[in-house]
């Protein structure tokens, strides 16, 4: 998946993190400058653990819910919800079926669109703990080492 996202404000005693909805957001002064660039600038890499993945595709509607008392936790919210959204009141199951879904949505890295991969991460690339497996040149699943 390929989005834009900023990240780089200048501090100001004006700005503040609110939380409207779904996520915490920072509220800037109205007088700040939005400056875009297009060109890659970064890699957000969503490599996490299945059980990690799993929380975190529950984690926006947790946040944005907001009912602490019946959901203290992600892990509460997460167990109520994993059968409905996945068909399985099984964890493990669960991880696997979310892996997939996620997975469907990954841009495959082509070199020719987004040049070589940065020096910092080809010795990770060497020895990855995840992998993606392709069956017909489609996402059937991923390994984790």
């Amino acid at each position: 998946m390929v989005h834009i996202e900023e990240y780089i404000h200048i501090y100001s005693e004006a700005a503040r993190y609110i939380h409207p909805g779904r996520f915490e957001a920072i509220k800037v002064p109205k007088y700040y400058k939005v400056l875009f660039w297009y060109e890659p600038y970064s890699f957000h890499v969503n490599v996490k653990p299945a059980r990690r993945m799993l929380l975190r595709y529950f984690w926006e509607n947790w946040m944005e819910l907001k009912d602490y008392q019946r959901f203290p936790t992600l892990e509460d919210y997460v167990g109520q919800k994993i059968e409905g959204e996945f068909g399985t009141s099984s964890w493990e199951e669960a991880e696997k079926i979310c892996i997939h879904k996620i997975l469907q949505n990954h841009v495959h890295f082509d070199q020719e669109v987004f040049g070589p991969y940065p020096e910092l991460l080809k010795a990770l690339l060497e020895s990855q703990k995840y992998k993606i497996i392709y069956k017909d040149g489609k996402i059937v699943g991923r390994e984790e080492n």
